[in-house]
């Protein structure tokens, strides 16, 4: 069984993981009619990218994940090409929130009541995610042991 953390920060290998993949569910008012602007500039925004200043961006590291619960989400299969597809799939989500460190509680379900952001990320991505970190974690921890065991060795 997987144990979670309470709280992930974001500035750790595993919170940057998780937004690096996740869709922010309360976005813009004006989201349908940024749709139309950004099918328009698509190919302007790849040279954007290249140039795009990430730095304005230093103050997620002052928040962490909290996990809300996961979800399944039932919708028409707009892939579906031939009559042996499938016509309705279904999504399976893992929803966390984006809570100001200092706010978020450990014990509170929520996490925080205000000047949040809920987020979704496929599951089979938030556990690769999650799986690759805790090996991470683990070969770190048994890098730090064998280092502890040579030094204990050196001192004899």
């Amino acid at each position: 069984m997987l144990q979670m953390p309470n709280n992930i920060p974001t500035d750790s290998q595993l919170g940057q993981s998780l937004l690096s993949h996740a869709r922010r569910l309360d976005g813009d008012e004006d989201e349908d009619e940024n749709e139309e602007e950004d099918e328009e500039s698509e190919d302007e925004s790849e040279d954007e990218d290249k140039e795009f200043d990430y730095s304005n961006f230093m103050w997620i590291n002052k928040y962490s994940l909290k996990f809300q619960g996961c979800h399944h989400m039932t919708q028409w299969n707009a892939n579906n090409d031939e009559d042996n597809d499938v016509k309705i799939m279904t999504r399976r989500l893992v929803r966390f929130r984006l809570c100001e460190t200092g706010r978020c509680s450990d014990t509170a379900a929520r996490g925080c009541k205000k000047g949040y952001g809920d987020y979704v990320i496929d599951l089979n991505v938030f556990l690769e995610s999650y799986l690759e970190y805790q090996q991470r974690k683990k070969e770190y921890e048994n890098d730090d042991y064998v280092e502890e065991d040579e030094e204990d060795d050196l001192a004899k």
